[in-house]
């Protein structure tokens, strides 16, 4: 398609002609599967088929939207009432409602459920001081790029953090193409963040950031940590994805 039939035509001041151009802006997530080549993933679906592996990325994603779903109605019940059994119990209640609503299978309700004790009992929430939201909808207005953050707090150290929730079937290996695709994630949602914030006339550095990992086989929390430098070195490495997919999407003009 040219640019032409990409221009769509409206009224503006006065009516005059208007022209403007709806952009591709991919998520944080989506520069990063199209940019970051997972030797390791396409082997699993090599060696598993294409129907299968489908199939076993669509009941991890279930299990883990039932998850976050728990976690988050935990943490914003538990900072406002500071009472652990109250939060829970609502928490249970309200999110498997809502996921019945998403039509989440049963089986992968209970999963998450499941999970979420398992990060409750890991006492992770106890470093949240203050808490600036969950599922947060984020976007960057200098890199063009939108997502959804699962949790943005202040800690015990008055530090911003960003902090993304996984799970997995196994630890996540140090210096592996996983770790390091969600070490990316946390990269460009802490640009985005700084940006949001700058936009209000606030400078804000999220220098650190966190993946909370449930291990599924064991139950066990992994946490990682990125701060200081190499936090910068992520951020700094996903703009540079970001600006390569828009211009190996045609997009260079926006540079």
């Amino acid at each position: 398609m040219s640019i032409d039939q990409k221009i769509k035509w409206t009224k503006g001041w006065r009516d005059y002609p208007e022209a403007y151009m709806k952009l591709k802006t991919p998520s944080v997530t989506g520069i990063i599967k199209d940019m970051v080549p997972d030797p390791d993933f396409d082997k699993f679906v090599e060696e598993v088929g294409k129907e299968r592996a489908d199939q076993i990325m669509k009941d991890a994603g279930d299990r883990g939207t039932a998850m976050h779903q728990y976690i988050e109605l935990f943490v914003t019940n538990y900072m406002t009432s500071k009472d652990a059994s109250y939060s829970i119990e609502k928490a249970i209640r309200e999110g498997k409602e809502l996921l019945v609503k998403e039509s989440i299978p049963s089986a992968k309700i209970e999963e998450g459920c499941k999970y979420f004790y398992n990060y409750y009992e890991s006492g992770h929430f106890s470093n949240i001081s203050k808490l600036i939201g969950v599922e947060i909808p984020i976007y960057s207005p200098s890199l063009f790029f939108r997502g959804k953050g699962d949790l943005a707090y202040i800690n015990t150290l008055s530090n911003y953090v960003s902090t993304d929730y996984k799970t997995s079937s196994a630890l996540i290996s140090s210096g592996s193409v996983k770790e390091t695709k969600y070490k990316l994630q946390i990269g460009g949602y802490s640009i985005a963040f700084e940006e949001m914030y700058a936009a209000q006339g606030k400078h804000i550095s999220f220098a650190d950031g966190e993946i909370v990992c449930v291990v599924t086989k064991t139950g066990n929390v992994q946490t990682i940590n990125i701060s200081g430098d190499e936090m910068y070195h992520y951020k700094q490495e996903f703009k540079k994805l970001a600006k390569q997919w828009h211009l190996n999407n045609n997009q260079s003009f926006l540079f």
